[in-house]
């Protein structure tokens, strides 16, 4: 059964809770996936006004991962479930499903700037228009950041833009942001392959606390 509520932050803003049960959702077509997971389209079957709309389901297979896998994970779940800024994608809720965990997340209906510039900009994205996605990717980036968290996995793909409300433009933590105070994350960061060639990883440490901790000192920063 499918539990929901509302809840309230801090800052007094009333949060949906979403309902935790796949018999609450309707998988409408899979949008995207990969080796361990897959991206649903969805809609919540929950009568309530306040659920109205669509969401992205990620399916994971958590047969995929190993133990050590399966903590960071965890982690990882947590943390975007703690998530609140417009620019950055934070989950509705989540949940399993035998040996799968559903993340429920909102629905960004536009998809991944990769795509948008695949298929309408073959010759690249006027500057104005960059000069928008980078300010609105910043102001999540810089808010990840604040929470003490490097992203690690900054490109195309992991920008999602949505034209049903007003243009919004969020980044999505795709499973490989770390602790950047913890040497051990950023060093099993830093060995992951790349799913693409137009990636970053930021890198944004504060001196003097590199000097305390005993790291090297950084001569780039993003």
């Amino acid at each position: 059964m499918s539990a929901s509520s509302s809840s309230s932050r801090a800052d007094g803003i009333v949060q949906i809770q979403y309902p935790t049960g796949a018999d609450a959702y309707r998988i409408l077509e899979q949008i995207g996936g990969g080796a361990r997971a897959t991206v649903h389209e969805a809609t919540c079957v929950n009568n309530d006004i306040r659920y109205s709309g669509l969401v992205s389901i990620k399916i994971i297979d958590l047969e995929q991962y190993s133990a050590a896998d399966l903590d960071d994970l965890r982690r990882e779940t947590k943390a975007m479930s703690l998530h609140s800024h417009p620019n950055f994608v934070g989950s509705l809720c989540s949940f399993t499903v035998d040996h799968h965990l559903w993340l429920v997340m909102p629905y960004m209906a536009a998809g991944s700037l990769q795509s948008i510039v695949s298929s309408f900009f073959p010759d690249g994205m006027l500057e104005p228009c960059i000069a928008i996605v980078l300010k609105e990717t910043l102001k999540g980036l810089s808010y990840l950041h604040r929470l003490g968290y490097l992203h690690t996995d900054i490109k195309a793909g992991n920008i999602l833009l949505n034209h049903t409300d007003n243009g919004s433009i969020k980044l999505e933590d795709s499973g490989m942001s770390v602790w950047m105070y913890e040497s051990s994350s950023i060093e099993k960061s830093s060995s992951l392959s790349s799913s693409s060639k137009m990636r970053l990883t930021d890198v944004c440490r504060d001196p003097i606390l590199d000097c305390a901790r005993g790291y090297p000192r950084l001569k780039h920063r993003l």
